[in-house]
């Protein structure tokens, strides 16, 4: 449904130690009924180096304003009226590094959504990514997510690649990423097209205690799943492309704080109006 940027911290990070995380996201809409949102998310990762299991739970509520016409004293006028969706998201992902075969990551997830918008309720994703890695070098890999909703079903491949560039003072991460979806169904829906192709950039440095990163995406994508399946855009809405933001501070051994702002065109279907949707996020973290 939202943007909320969930960072998963680095398995390299997660040596037998648990890391927890709270993220507050803002939303806002530039046009259209949606007007703002509000997300809550508790993110919890365990493991070692070799294995892992990370949940979330989030909790999200969208403001929606629509303008109807009401007859008063016999005259007619414009009022104004509130209505939210209420969602719930619980996402559960197992890391395994090495394990099943050296020099490999896989993941396997699941997320689940309750909401209030009766097409995509009860609906499950299944995910899926298989990278190569060399350490601190390149990585490779493909991933797939199939989200299975009342309406219809969605299919996801999206592969990507990873660099790794040294400094004397910094460390860059760099990134490439395609994204195919397969919408199978349309007809509960405003719009009409099955196939959505789009591309993904971005660039994050880390130094000392700080990291910061910047990624941008263009193409068209809808019912899209990202960050590893924290992330469902479960809403019909078309999205165009959009830049994001990220940064992060190590207080000390324990304690990390980081935020994320995002800006993301998208398109109403069902009227054709375009907006704009900004996410701010920050968070903190804590390593057990």
């Amino acid at each position: 449904m939202i943007a909320t940027a969930i960072t998963a911290v680095s398995l390299h990070q997660v040596s037998a130690k648990t890391y927890s995380a709270f993220y507050g996201t803002y939303l806002n809409y530039s046009s259209g009924n949606k007007t703002a949102g509000y997300s809550g998310t508790f993110y919890l990762n365990s493991g070692n180096l070799y294995q892992s299991t990370s949940i979330g739970i989030s909790a999200t509520r969208i403001e929606e304003k629509t303008e109807t016409s009401v007859v008063s004293q016999g005259r007619p006028r414009t009022t104004t009226v509130t209505d939210y969706i209420d969602q719930l998201d619980f996402t559960l992902l197992y890391t395994n590094t090495d394990k099943i075969l050296k020099n490999h990551i896989f993941n396997f997830g699941f997320h689940y959504i309750l909401t209030d918008d009766t097409s995509t309720n009860n609906g499950s994703v299944f995910y899926f990514d298989g990278t190569y890695f060399k350490p601190y070098n390149w990585n490779s890999g493909l991933e797939f997510a199939f989200s299975l909703y009342p309406s219809t079903k969605v299919f996801q491949f999206a592969p990507h690649f990873g660099k790794y560039f040294y400094t004397e003072n910094l460390t860059f991460y760099t990134w490439v990423k395609g994204y195919y979806i397969k919408v199978e169904d349309t007809t509960d829906f405003s719009f009409s097209q099955s196939n959505y192709f789009s591309g993904e950039c971005g660039i994050h440095f880390y130094k000392d205690k700080f990291d910061a990163g910047v990624s941008l995406w263009g193409g068209k994508q809808i019912f899209a799943v990202k960050n590893s399946g924290f992330v469902v855009y479960n809403l019909a809405d078309i999205y165009k492309g959009g830049i994001l933001f990220d940064g992060g501070y190590k207080i000390d051994k324990n304690y990390k704080v980081g935020f994320t702002l995002s800006l993301n065109r998208l398109q109403y279907p069902d009227t054709g109006e375009d907006a704009v949707q900004t996410s701010i996020t920050g968070y903190v973290g804590y390593t057990w």
